[in-house]
C-alpha cells in the first residue's frame, strides 16, 4: 500500500498545504490539493483504492470551508416555514460577511452551498419562509427556493457602483436603504431580525441571542459555557448545557457521534463556546458550539405533554 499526500516535495508550496494556508480570499487550499489517497500497486501499477476528499464529499458534502470559520462567527437561522437550518461563515468583507450560505437538512444532516444574491453580514427569516438579507447600507427580502427578489413596495433600486452589497456589488429591484454614514468598526454591524408581524428590527451590537414564537429569550452564557431560557417577563425559566467536549453528553441520536459518549447529568448538553443560536418555534434549538467545532440541535420539550384529538378535524388530518 501507498499513502500518498498531494505535492511538490519538500517545498513551501508543500508546506502551505500541511498548513492549510489561505488560496485566495478567506478560503483555504482545495482539499484536493491536500488530502491523503491510497493506492495499491496491481501489476506494475498504481490503483487508487482510497481518496479521503471523495470520502468527506460525500459525507458532509461541502469540504471547502471559510477560514474555520472567519473570525470565530458561525450564525444560524432556521427557516420556520421547512424547518431548514441555514450557517453564515464569513467569507467576504474582511470575513465578516457571507457570500456563500451553507444550508443543512437536520433530518438526514445533508448540506448544500448556496451562492446568495450579494454580500449579506446578516439574514432573517419571516413566518412565510421568505429570506431576509441585510448588509451595512440595505435590507432586502428573497424566496429562497430560488432566491428570487420579492421586492418591497417602497423600495428602492440599487445597482451599479451603489449596489446593496458589503462589497459595494450586487442589483435588487426594491430593497430599504438604511441610514447609515458607513461600516461600523471592525464591520460588525449588530442585531438583525423578523417579528411574526412582519416588523423588521435593526440594531447598537453584535449581539445573537434568538427568540421563539412565545416571545421566549435565549441567551449565551459564554463564561459559564451555556445558555439561559427566560420568558416574555424576563424571568429564568431553566438553563441548557454545561462545559464538556464531544465525547461528554448522551444524545438523543446516537448516530454519528462518538461510539462510547459519557454521562454528564442534567439535560445532557455539552458546550465549551456557545456563540449563537437559532429556534424553530418550540421544536428545536440550535447551537453553534464553535469551542467543540460543532452545532447541537437541541430537542425543546415540556415537563408534561398530552395529544388531544379535535372534534373538528376528521382522523388523520391536520
Amino acid at each position: 500500500m501507498l499513502w500518498v499526500v498531494p505535492g511538490t516535495g519538500d517545498t513551501t508550496a508543500k508546506l502551505h498545504q500541511h498548513r492549510r494556508d489561505f488560496e485566495g480570499t478567506w478560503y483555504y487550499s482545495p482539499w484536493s490539493a491536500c488530502h491523503l489517497r491510497l493506492f495499491h500497486l496491481e501489476n506494475g501499477k498504481l490503483e487508487e483504492i482510497a481518496n479521503f476528499a471523495k470520502d468527506a464529499a460525500a459525507a458532509v458534502g461541502r469540504v471547502s470551508p471559510p477560514s474555520t470559520p472567519a473570525c470565530d462567527r458561525q450564525r444560524l437561522y432556521v427557516n420556520p416555514k421547512n424547518g431548514m437550518l441555514y450557517v453564515m461563515e464569513g467569507d467576504t468583507g474582511a470575513g465578516k460577511a457571507v457570500l456563500r450560505l451553507l444550508r443543512i437538512d437536520p433530518d438526514t444532516n445533508r448540506s448544500k452551498e448556496i451562492r446568495l444574491p450579494f454580500a449579506a453580514e446578516d439574514m432573517a427569516f419571516d413566518l412565510n419562509g421568505l429570506a431576509y438579507l441585510r448588509s451595512d447600507v440595505a435590507v432586502a427580502r428573497f424566496d429562497p427556493a430560488l432566491w428570487q427578489e420579492v421586492p418591497y413596495d417602497c423600495g428602492e433600486e440599487m445597482r451599479g457602483k451603489r449596489g446593496p452589497g458589503f462589497n459595494g456589488r450586487g442589483s435588487v429591484r426594491a430593497a430599504i436603504y438604511l441610514p447609515t454614514t458607513g461600516k461600523p468598526g471592525c464591520f460588525h454591524l449588530g442585531g438583525f431580525g423578523v417579528a411574526p408581524n412582519g416588523n423588521v428590527v435593526v440594531s447598537c451590537w453584535n449581539a445573537r441571542p434568538a427568540l421563539d414564537l412565545f416571545a421566549r429569550s435565549f441567551a449565551t452564557e459564554l463564561g459559564r459555557c451555556r445558555v439561559a431560557i427566560l420568558d416574555t417577563n424576563g424571568n429564568l425559566i431553566m438553563r441548557i448545557g454545561k462545559y464538556g467536549s464531544v465525547d461528554d453528553g448522551l444524545p438523543l441520536i446516537t448516530d454519528g457521534g462518538p461510539e462510547k459518549p459519557r454521562s454528564i447529568g442534567g439535560n445532557e448538553v455539552a458546550l465549551a463556546k456557545p456563540a449563537y443560536l437559532a429556534t424553530h418555534t418550540d421544536r428545536r434549538l440550535f447551537i453553534a458550539d464553535y469551542g467543540n467545532y460543532r452545532i447541537l440541535s437541541v430537542n425543546l420539550g415540556y415537563h408534561a405533554e398530552e395529544t388531544l384529538p379535535m372534534a373538528s378535524v376528521p382522523e388523520g388530518g391536520h
